[in-house]
């Protein structure tokens, strides 16, 4: 029992730990913490966090440009996403498969963060919100889960409404998007929490 105990007593203290260093942390100064990140106990405590974090200016802020970071990049995001994923279902589409691969190599290999910020400032896009939008406009991994679905829809269906006289968006709309719902309100969830989450993004462009 005494070894079990002790045990058990090891492993919880490995889990509370770095929670309770977490807590010790936010009542220490910058300086502090850089001198010695695992904190027991603060020997200059400050509420200085604290007050920063409950500025009202500061919150609301920071919401108010993740909500338009939203409401802006979420659009653009779903309708490349549509669009592009709708043409790679299509067999009938000329460079289909060399446009899928296309897609695949950038899912693959990543030029990284330099080559990312220099072709960010070299649109101009630097401290302006669309350098958070553009380069993430389309992650090829949704993109390659939108076009699974739409090629999934029986081609059966898709022929029925082109003899009926269907174009493009009709099919689309009409046909395609209602028997995807499922799979799309997850790609909008996945696009809105990357939105949400980027605030690596912002910490190099702005």
């Amino acid at each position: 029992d005494a070894v079990v105990g002790t045990i058990l007593t090891l492993m919880a203290l490995l889990v509370i730990l770095p929670f309770y260093n977490a807590i010790m942390i936010s009542f220490v100064t910058e300086s502090e913490y850089f001198r010695n990140p695992f904190i027991l106990f603060p020997h200059e405590p400050t509420l200085e966090a604290y007050t920063t974090l409950l500025d009202t200016g500061n919150i609301l802020a920071g919401y108010g440009n993740t909500l338009i970071h939203i409401a802006i990049g979420l659009p653009i995001s779903m309708f490349i996403t549509f669009a592009l994923g709708y043409v790679l279902s299509r067999p009938a589409f000329p460079g289909r498969r060399f446009l899928y691969v296309f897609v695949l190599i950038t899912m693959l290999f990543s030029g990284g963060m330099v080559p990312d910020y220099l072709n960010v400032k070299s649109l101009g896009l630097l401290n302006s919100l669309w350098a958070l939008i553009l380069p993430g406009a389309i992650s090829s991994y949704n993109l390659i889960i939108m076009r699974t679905a739409f090629a999934a829809v029986p081609e059966s269906l898709i022929e029925s409404a082109r003899l009926d006289g269907a174009k493009h968006y009709r099919i689309l709309f009409s046909i395609i998007v209602p028997l995807c719902m499922p799979t799309i309100a997850v790609i909008i969830l996945y696009y809105a929490v990357s939105h949400w989450n980027s605030w690596f993004a912002a910490s190099i462009y702005l």
